[in-house]
């Protein structure tokens, strides 16, 4: 017993190169499925990667709270009432509510249209932003030179400064050579301390900004004690949207809010943000499978309806094989076997022309941007890929069997006098 049956192999390659231009068109619909497939599959995991890079450092549970002129009049107090944090609220809301991980005040003052910024014969105008220094774990950043601000500087109210890498650049000829020099602002000297940059310079704005101790922002504003908003965390098990709940209900009660009071205490919650960023990315996924798994049918139906004219031209041939003596299941596995070749190749072809225009795409997008240099990765999902390509071939067995298993209904003497 021969382990190949060579003589059977050489009757599917001749039906298959019979007639070439039924072949060719036979295989197109399940190489430009493929095909079309892997590109989606990598557009679809480089749209990702360019959503991830952008969002990238920002803390997944963090929540921005910010005061509101109110919107309704409540307990004797009046409509389009102006709240104003204090740093006493960062105190209370630690205390009397356990689930704040981190919490930080931050205050911001305008640049304005005229130049506040001046470094020897340079000037600019730069947003100020007053922190203290845990806001650099709800927000992390890269630091370029020198140091972050330190609780020293907080309780000693240093008149010290760090320069966004976009200030910095500007200022500077060589940016990180900014650490240690005095800067003017406002009219007032600063000695730079560090030159930060953003993790995600889309999310975080610190990068066109001087920051300073908030303390120092304060004195300077002559706000006393009060604050411009605060950022937090929760723990990693605890859900930010109570938390959100939690600290608006509780400056709405202590600021005496009305409690369906729309005004009063902003927020914005950054896990509702990626909830809905998540969704995004998965809506986009289904979209690709679905379209995909659309165009690979529509070829495995092509290659069933043509296998079922090529089935039919060769009735008398199917008849001649049965008169002598050739068994059903070698007559039909022969008919299978060629469909399943032609959806292999075809599919394995248009799985490695699509990988290779990606890899090239993914090149000259990268060639002719910066941030893309970072930010885009055209990932071949070659498990996704291969998976699909494994359910093309069941499917392409599956339309070779069904006008297969048709054409042996037919009697050998009927076949032979089939024209």
């Amino acid at each position: 017993m021969r382990i190949i049956d060579i003589d059977k192999w050489q009757e599917i390659f001749q039906a298959i190169g019979r007639n070439k231009v039924r072949t060719f068109f036979t295989s197109f619909g399940v190489f430009y499925g493929i095909l079309m497939l892997v590109l989606m599959l990598s557009g679809g995991n480089g749209f990702k990667s360019i959503l991830e890079y952008t969002i990238r450092g920002i803390s997944t549970n963090s929540v921005y709270i910010m005061p509101r002129p109110t919107l309704k009049p409540y307990d004797g107090l009046p409509i389009f009432r102006t709240i104003q944090f204090h740093e006493s609220d960062i105190k209370e809301l630690k205390t009397n509510i356990s689930s704040i991980e981190n919490i930080s005040p931050i205050m911001q003052m305008s640049s304005g249209s005229s130049d506040n910024v001046v470094a020897g014969d340079k000037s600019g105008s730069y947003d100020l932003f007053g922190i203290q220094p845990v806001y650099f774990d709800v927000s992390p950043v890269l630091v370029l030179s020198g140091r972050l601000i330190n609780p020293f500087d907080i309780e000693g109210s240093r008149k010290v400064v760090l320069l966004g890498e976009n200030v910095a650049s500007n200022l500077y000829n060589i940016p990180e050579d900014a650490v240690g020099e005095d800067i003017k602002i406002n009219g007032a000297l600063y000695k730079i301390v560090g030159v930060v940059k953003a993790v995600s310079d889309k999310m975080n704005q610190i990068n066109g900004q001087i920051v300073f101790p908030i303390t120092v922002l304060q004195k300077f504003m002559n706000l006393g004690d009060q604050i411009g908003g605060m950022i937090l965390t929760t723990y990693p098990d605890v859900d930010a949207k109570k938390l959100e709940k939690d600290v608006v209900g509780f400056l709405k009660r202590k600021y005496r809010i009305h409690p369906d009071d729309k005004g009063g205490v902003g927020s914005f919650n950054m896990a509702a943000f990626f909830d809905k960023f998540t969704q995004v990315i998965r809506g986009v996924e289904y979209l690709i499978w679905a379209v995909g798994l659309g165009m690979l049918l529509s070829g495995v139906i092509g290659i069933g309806n043509i296998m079922t004219i090529v089935i039919k031209e060769r009735t008398q041939e199917i008849g001649i094989q049965r008169a002598l003596g050739a068994t059903p299941w070698r007559i039909m596995n022969q008919i299978i076997l060629e469909s399943v070749i032609l959806t292999t190749v075809a599919g394995f072809t248009g799985m490695l022309m699509g990988s290779g225009i990606a890899l090239a795409a993914e090149f000259m997008f990268k060639k002719k941007d910066k941030l893309l240099q970072e930010a885009l990765y055209l990932n071949i999902d070659y498990e996704s890929s291969l998976m699909a390509l494994g359910l093309l071939v069941i499917a392409g067995l599956f339309a070779g069997f069904i006008p297969a298993y048709n054409a042996l209904k037919i009697k050998a003497i009927d076949a032979l006098r089939y024209e």
